[in-house]
């Protein structure tokens, strides 16, 4: 027990109920509902833990610690089934709150590994949650004494049309002549695969997003509560809100969020054509023009390939873009491509922190650096180890690479962190809008034309 002083309770009632929210401000009219639905029914086929749909496929099931995980993600390139993914799950979750005072400074959390992504599934609900016409699917997994749950609607399947076209064109037709023909386009439909985990203050969603142009991605969404400490401000005109808000931000009277992260530590376990690939970077730098040249600026592209484990680490900032492959050498497209999926970086965070000498940053010493890659090895399935509880950091993703394993001609697992750092603030409170973060995977160079030609014409 640490006694840091007396500080007055919150001088306001909160809560996010109808019932909550009424006795603080009315609600705002309602508009006429916008609603999701299919009417001929759903266009992929769920067979057992199997899903197929447009030109994917994919098995899922459920995991205590990762929550979901998919595996056998293939694609249809015309009449081919070509693999891209044996397998992706989460990896690990860490949200250290950056408050170095005696009752905060410990609270480190490894959301995942600690507790479990799987067993903190939350019933989905329709309408909120998911679209009604979405398909419920529950979860079976265990508790801490190995005993059966099932967690009824923790799953749900559906398609949606975003409002986009996947693409479209105009041809150009000269000022003042008729326009006969309409723009020629298709719509975006994607698949999503979504889950909802409750941990502690957060509610995390997890989304899988296929589309039809053969790109997919990670989508994770961060809502529910910030963790909140007691303080004497009731204003930032009070004398003491400087010492109060130091380590955080005043979102209500009374009431500090301190500032925090949330990294997210996804494993994906590559086999784009087999199992046997090798991963590159793409990096944007200054072109040199030649001196004849009027061109003064431009950028290229620097393409290398590490050849272990420690050159197959890397940092990402948006000066420097990197974009990263995973290609099968041993194939070629008939334009002589090394077909290949690409990792565009989306949503990453920078850690500044002591990852030699400070526990918990030694524990979770992969946020280092947002993308890693190792030679496949089944026990290595959590970034942040087998036994995350009370660990001391020998037995993680920076450990492991420590090997330094050869790269050319194996089976590669790719380990890719997103993040964002969580600067609270008053509209957090006292419950957060979802704030979305996102890892894109699209085939580079994998297809010989654009596959979403061929998605139907009905509008």
């Amino acid at each position: 027990m640490v006694d840091e002083g007396v500080v007055p309770l919150p001088e306001n009632d909160w809560g996010y109920t109808p019932e909550e929210v009424a006795a603080r401000a009315p609600a705002r009219p309602a508009s006429s509902p916008v609603r999701l639905t299919q009417a001929g029914g759903p266009g992929y086929t769920l067979t057992g833990s199997r899903v197929e749909w447009d030109i994917w496929r994919f098995r899922l099931r459920v995991d205590k610690r990762p929550g979901i995980v998919l595996s056998n993600i293939d694609v249809r390139d015309r009449r081919r089934w070509r693999p891209v993914l044996y397998q992706a799950h989460l990896s690990e979750v860490f949200v250290p709150y950056m408050d170095p005072s005696p009752g905060w400074y410990f609270r480190t959390y490894m959301d995942s590994g600690e507790y479990g992504f799987g067993l903190f599934l939350s019933p989905l609900t329709a309408g909120v949650d998911c679209p009604g016409h979405a398909t419920f699917l529950p979860a079976l997994v265990n508790d801490d004494s190995g005993g059966p749950i099932e967690i009824p609607d923790a799953i749900c399947l559906f398609e949606r049309y975003v409002g986009d076209p996947a693409w479209r064109h105009f041809e150009v037709f000269a000022q003042g002549e008729t326009i006969s023909v309409p723009a020629e386009g298709r719509p975006d439909t994607e698949l999503v695969v979504r889950t909802a985990s409750v941990v502690g203050n957060y509610d995390y969603l997890i989304d899988y997003r296929f589309r039809q142009n053969g790109a997919m991605s990670i989508d994770m969404g961060s809502t529910g509560q910030d963790a909140v400490k007691g303080v004497a401000s009731t204003s930032m005109a009070d004398a003491t809100a400087a010492a109060d808000t130091a380590h955080g931000v005043l979102v209500a009277p009374n009431l500090v969020a301190p500032f925090h992260d949330h990294y997210f530590n996804f494993r994906l376990d590559f086999d784009v054509d087999g199992p046997v690939n090798h991963p590159a970077v793409l990096e944007v730098v200054a072109g040199e023009p030649a001196p004849d040249s009027p061109r003064r600026s431009f950028w290229t592209v620097v393409r290398s390939m590490p050849a272990s484990e420690l050159d197959a680490r890397y940092t990402l900032s948006a000066m420097a873009p990197k974009y990263f492959l995973v290609a099968n050498r041993a194939e070629r497209t008939r334009l002589g491509h090394h077909p290949a999926y690409m990792i565009h970086h989306g949503s990453v965070a920078y850690g500044p922190f002591d990852y030699a000498t400070d526990p918990p940053m030694k524990r979770n010493a992969y946020i280092e650096h947002a993308v890693w890659n190792t030679v496949h090895d089944p026990a290595q399935r959590y970034a942040g180890g087998e036994f995350p509880m009370q660990s001391d950091g020998s037995d993680t993703l920076a450990q492991w690479v420590e090997a330094d394993r050869p790269l050319q001609g194996a089976d590669v697992v790719t380990w890719f962190t997103a993040g964002f750092h969580h600067l609270p603030r008053a509209e957090d409170w006292p419950v957060m809008s979802t704030d979305w973060k996102t890892i894109h995977i699209v085939p580079y160079n994998f297809f010989t034309r654009n596959p979403a030609l061929t998605i139907g014409a009905g509008r």
